[in-house]
């Protein structure tokens, strides 16, 4: 698979924590830059914290509307859109952006920002 269509299948599979692990990289690293600060996490912190996100939320669905690819980076936008456990309504929680760099035809390392709503 081509750098950008690996990173498609990452966020298309994101919510599923089996299908998550064949796209990292067993050295996987993401740094991610929030309103809580820095957080270093490893592929099993990585699908530990989307388990945990999927948990506390009835839904959870990606819209994304930017990507590019350069060689085996790839920049990507995206708003992460929850449905309200009070509400049932759905709502955006977080925009975010991602570089990703591609090792091995697997996500290796991610470097995110994200704004929460």
């Amino acid at each position: 698979m081509a750098p950008k269509e690996v990173v498609e299948a990452y966020y298309r599979d994101m919510f599923d924590s089996i299908g998550i692990k064949p796209h990292l990289h067993p050295l996987c690293m993401v740094y991610w830059n929030n309103s809580a600060g820095l957080k270093e996490l490893n592929s099993e912190g990585l699908i530990a914290m989307i388990a945990h996100l999927k948990g506390r939320y009835p839904t959870s669905r990606l819209e994304i509307t930017h990507i590019i690819a350069e060689g085996d980076e790839v920049a990507v936008r995206y708003a992460h859109n929850i449905t309200s456990p009070d509400t049932f309504e759905e709502k955006t929680f977080a925009y975010s952006m991602a570089i990703w760099e591609i090792k091995d035809g697997k996500m290796y390392r991610g470097h995110i920002m994200s704004h929460l709503e």
